[in-house]
């Protein structure tokens, strides 16, 4: 089946590949206490880009879910960056960017057509 994804969900998906190249970098305990997390945190959040993306009716909902899980790996890079645990500061400056939702700055709801 082809579809195209919208760019919130391209991103997330190119990220989710970045994120386990880096972990896979780290050192065995960061790699399997706070790697997992990162891990399962980029998860959630390609999981909820997606179904943003094909419910429509529930789109906002979704959305709203969505914001929350960037949000909240956004705290698991930094706790990454105190910890250490990335290569170089250009390599977690690199993934925290990635995690902006647009060069704009406008909201993730208006990629969708939801109003706040």
């Amino acid at each position: 089946m082809s579809y195209a994804l919208p760019d919130v969900a391209k991103t997330a998906e190119r990220l989710q590949a970045e994120i386990e190249q880096a972990v896979r970098q780290w050192p065995r305990f960061h790699k399997f206490s706070h790697g997992a997390r990162l891990r399962d945190q980029i998860a959630l959040v390609v999981q909820l880009a997606n179904r943003a993306w094909r419910d429509q009716p529930n789109r906002m909902e979704w959305t709203e879910r969505l914001v929350f899980a960037v949000d909240d790996l956004k705290s698991a890079l930094q706790v990454g960056k105190q910890i250490q645990a990335f290569k170089s500061f250009e390599q977690f400056e690199m993934l925290a960017r990635q995690t902006d939702y647009r060069a704009d700055h406008r909201p993730l709801s208006i990629l969708y057509g939801v109003s706040p």
